[in-house]
């Protein structure tokens, strides 16, 4: 098991697991660990909020509305979203994914 934060050959590998799916990123920049895991955590909330809840299941339903959640929570690598009660969209469109 890989730790929440390592570097290896200059690239900073950060990830954490939220219901049996990891979210990571990569970076190359001295940036702080604990901005990046809260901002992979709120990712997780955010889509789980959205999806009903945060499976492999729900993300392949909602691939498109995950991309744009992330679109509007990430613009070219600076973190958008201040509050976990941010919402640019109706739960409008959202497929169930429970059978």
């Amino acid at each position: 098991r890989a730790p929440a934060v390592f570097a290896e050959d200059g690239v900073h590998y950060l990830h954490v697991k939220a219901n049996g799916l990891f979210l990571a990123t990569t970076t190359r920049k001295n940036v702080s660990p604990s901005h990046v895991l809260e901002l992979l955590h709120r990712v997780a909330k955010v889509i789980k909020d959205y999806c009903g809840v945060m499976n492999e299941d729900a993300l392949r339903k909602n691939s498109v509305l995950a991309y744009e959640l992330l679109d509007e929570m990430i613009d070219r690598g600076y973190a958008q979203v201040r509050s976990l009660h941010w919402s640019p969209y109706d739960r409008v469109g959202v497929v169930n994914a429970d059978p």
